[in-house]
């Protein structure tokens, strides 16, 4: 990274902890304001989002999809500035905007002494649900995370993640220090919808009408912890509000489908909202054709 990189990066951070002093009502106009911007002026990424709308949703008129997209810039503008809010906001703060509806599906394995693995994805505030784990759950909570080429902002990031006592574990560094013991129990938490790069293993599942790369970690990490796996489902209830549901994935950690039935969660959330996941991520890079040809040259 250059050093003009990393002095506007700092600038960036400042600019960014000066945001979070204002509170969530003021920072949702602005949100607002973005979302104006990027969806009708600058267009940032649009033909992305609907064609993955359309690739994903066949069956929707042009009307849904535009429809669909436009609320999906709204409430992705509305996401970052929450997570800008995260800086300062305080645990009574956060434990009642993110709402977990079943807490005791996860705390009766982790009263027995034996470890959770929590898969999320990109849907809704997809930073919150950690940090509720941590604010809620009085065990260690280990979040595997891959750092950002920006130092600075990783840092910032890092900060964040990590304020109600979670562990910030690289996903390169993550299967040996998940194995260490702990006094206690612990929670791994994950998002696990990122797509792996091509010269990386991949988990291949036919997801949202494409066939889709995903990371094998979490199946190998269940099975090595010997930790049910569960899925927190996150809905919207109101701007801020959010419900976290864990559904049980496999109760069995030797299970091998656990990715599987990941991925058909996913798709099932994603369904009833579709608004509500990062469809601005370029999640299809590459097809399962492409790396075969890649190995074979």
């Amino acid at each position: 990274m250059s050093h003009i990189d990393s002095r506007r990066d700092r600038w960036l951070v400042r600019i960014l902890q000066l945001l979070s002093l204002l509170p969530l009502p003021v920072l949702y106009l602005l949100a607002d304001g973005l979302y104006l911007v990027l969806f009708y002026v600058t267009r940032y990424q649009r033909q992305l989002v609907t064609d993955n709308l359309r690739q994903a949703f066949p069956e929707y008129p042009d009307k849904t999809i535009h429809t669909l997209a436009r609320k999906n810039y709204r409430q992705t503008t509305q996401v970052l500035v929450e997570i800008i809010k995260s800086i300062r906001l305080q645990k009574t703060q956060l434990v009642r905007r993110a709402r977990c509806a079943n807490p005791s599906a996860v705390l009766s394995h982790l009263e027995n002494g034996q470890d959770v693995l929590i898969l999320t994805a990109h849907q809704c505030n997809w930073e919150w649900p950690q940090l509720a784990c941590s604010a809620i759950f009085d065990y260690p909570a280990q979040v595997v995370y891959k750092p950002l080429n920006h130092p600075q902002l990783d840092r910032l990031l890092t900060r964040i993640r990590s304020r109600f006592g979670s562990q910030l574990v690289p996903v390169g560094d993550s299967l040996g220090e998940l194995l260490r013991k702990h006094t206690k129990a612990k929670m791994v938490v994950m998002v696990a919808d990122l797509g792996p790069r091509r010269d990386e293993k991949q988990d291949w599942h036919h997801f949202l009408g494409r066939d889709t790369a995903f990371y094998p970690g979490p199946g190998l990490i269940a099975r090595r912890l010997k930790a049910p796996v569960f899925f927190a489902t996150v809905t919207r209830t109101g701007r801020g509000y959010y419900e976290i549901d864990f559904v049980p994935l496999s109760p069995q950690p030797e299970d091998k489908s656990i990715m599987s039935a990941y991925v058909r969660q996913l798709e099932k959330t994603i369904s009833a909202n579709p608004a509500d996941w990062l469809w601005m991520y370029k999640r299809w890079k590459y097809t399962p054709q492409e790396v075969c040809r890649d190995i074979a040259g």
